[in-house]
């Protein structure tokens, strides 16, 4: 271990960040409902509150399993083997949300610049924060997507009382004093793709 090289790259690290927070963000379930592999509906206030992040001067990271090179068979046998027929790239069209709708990615699956100051070659990427249907203590709620398929997706109304708890900014993303209000937001938006439970 080199202490002194480690702590020169961090300090740069910090430094070319300035006060912004890293905050990796998932993609199904969380930015848009789950159409895997497809890209669903996108959910109420992700970009919202995502573009309050980013004008906030935080770094923002799209953190998924998706991938530019998804075997064909894997979708339809629900395992892997040996005789793809062929890849197809599910990652763009993930990234292409952000770009259409404003947002621009400081890194995909990675912290490059963390990685190349620090040389910390571990898998996991250095965040402030994680924005994940997965993650313990999200508040999600339940609906069927287009296939029939029961979905768990992030509450924006609850990240958006979380970034003012934190500072992250200022100002309320949702003009909602409660969380009924941005239910009825929710219901009205997903009249078309089935059920909140």
């Amino acid at each position: 271990m080199e202490p002194n090289k480690i702590s020169f790259g961090t300090d740069r690290y910090y430094k070319a960040i300035k006060k912004s927070k890293i905050i990796c963000v998932d993609f199904d379930n969380t930015v848009c409902l789950d159409e895997w592999p497809y890209v669903g509906p996108i959910i109420p206030g992700a970009i919202e509150v995502l573009k309050a992040l980013e004008n906030a001067g935080h770094k923002l990271i799209l953190y998924t399993q998706r991938t530019t090179h998804y075997p064909i068979c894997c979708k339809e046998l629900y395992e892997y083997s040996n005789n793809c027929m062929s890849e197809v790239d599910i990652l763009t069209p993930a990234v292409n949300v952000f770009k259409e709708n404003g947002i621009n990615l400081f890194d995909i699956n990675a912290n490059t610049l963390w990685e190349n100051e620090t040389k910390d070659n571990s898998r996991k990427v250095f965040m402030d924060y994680l924005i994940d249907d997965h993650a313990v203590g999200t508040i999600r709620y339940r609906c069927k997507n287009s296939h029939g398929e029961l979905c768990r997706f992030v509450n924006w109304w609850e990240i958006d009382n979380f970034c003012l708890e934190e500072k992250l900014y200022e100002t309320p993303v949702f003009n909602m004093p409660h969380m009924d209000f941005y239910m009825k937001y929710v219901l009205n938006f997903y009249d078309n793709v089935g059920k909140i439970h």
